[in-house]
């Protein structure tokens, strides 16, 4: 019965998706990827549940690409029970890769996007909701607040940072209290002298979002920051011959330097507080290195001779 109801939902989906009308110019591709998964949700626009969908469309993306969009379903009763408050939207994937997905709120009335979103997703082996357990999606015009937690060994710890604030450098210093020893950026440091008190030259940079930083601490600890989520698309990383200090601004793991648009050069290496991995060509690192892990920081010896640019991507598909 369950299958059944999916293939209905899939049917009425894609009817949905080929004839919406809403802020977003283009239709995803259905042919472009392996895999699709259902979702079926409400929505409520900072905290009031919506009802009167006519004029809402509801997108989902992996980064900036849309993989699935609705209006609101128009079938009267499956199973009966009435579902035109609900969303059905088609979210399409490549099978085997784990992508971020995240979802916009187009109100064609006032021409207004929402695009933070709060998710509750229920508990199932099969998409995200059903007309009897649909999740709900909480937009707002507030920007979202994260908080990036990072655990700190004993020592040196290897750093970066995935979240966006005008004072985190100071949450950064007082989190880190009495255990905080020393900040090492790539353009300067701040000692802690005790009683709160940092002093330093990182003052007059901040923690930027594509670099590294070096954080020695007198025993284990764990900090927590909070700002906004990075949108890591709008980050670029220099790599000039030589080595790099390069920050890991996403929020989920990526199989090593599998970027879109970065070609590495035979024999370039790239280290971590955990080993060193060699690129030896054709898609190819060897070493302990496996995944760039969000919260570390990397060095990377680019072979090149010449400047290149690494560019993050929320959903960057790995490449075999």
């Amino acid at each position: 019965m369950k299958r059944r109801i999916l293939c209905l939902m899939a049917s009425l989906l894609l009817c949905g998706a080929a004839s919406a009308q809403n802020g977003w110019d283009t239709n995803p591709n259905s042919h472009n990827w392996s895999s699709n998964t259902p979702i079926v949700a409400t929505v409520s626009i900072e905290g009031i549940a919506q009802t009167g969908l006519t004029n809402l469309t509801l997108g989902a993306f992996a980064g900036d690409e849309l993989r699935g969009r609705a209006n609101v379903a128009n079938h009267s009763v499956v199973n009966n029970s009435v579902a035109n408050d609900q969303f059905w939207i088609q979210v399409f994937y490549n099978y085997n890769t784990t992508e971020a997905i995240s979802f916009k709120l187009y109100d064609a009335a006032t021409q207004t996007e929402y695009s933070t979103c709060a998710v509750t997703k229920p508990t199932q082996d099969e998409g995200w909701g059903t007309y009897a357990n649909p999740i709900e999606l909480n937009f707002t015009n507030a920007p979202q607040t994260e908080t990036q937690t990072i655990v700190l060994a004993a020592g040196w710890n290897w750093v970066s940072f995935n979240v966006v604030a005008d004072d985190l450098l100071a949450q950064l210093e007082a989190g880190l209290g009495d255990n905080g020893i020393m900040i090492e950026g790539r353009d300067g440091t701040t000692e802690n002298l005790g009683d709160g008190f940092w002093l330093g030259d990182l003052d007059d940079f901040g923690i930027e979002l594509n670099q590294m930083y070096f954080i020695q601490t007198t025993t284990e600890c764990e900090i927590a920051v909070q700002g906004m989520l990075a949108n890591s698309t709008e980050f670029e990383i220099t790599i000039n011959p030589g080595w790099n200090w390069i920050g890991f601004p996403m929020n989920e793991e990526l199989t090593i330097l599998n970027v879109e648009g970065f070609e590495p050069e035979e024999n370039d290496l790239i280290e971590g507080s955990d080993g060193v991995a060699e690129y030896l060509g054709d898609d190819f690192w060897l070493g302990e290195i496996d995944t760039l892990i969000p919260g570390h920081g990397y060095m990377y010896f680019s072979n090149s001779n010449q400047i290149k640019t690494l560019r993050f991507q929320v959903g960057a598909k790995n490449r075999h």
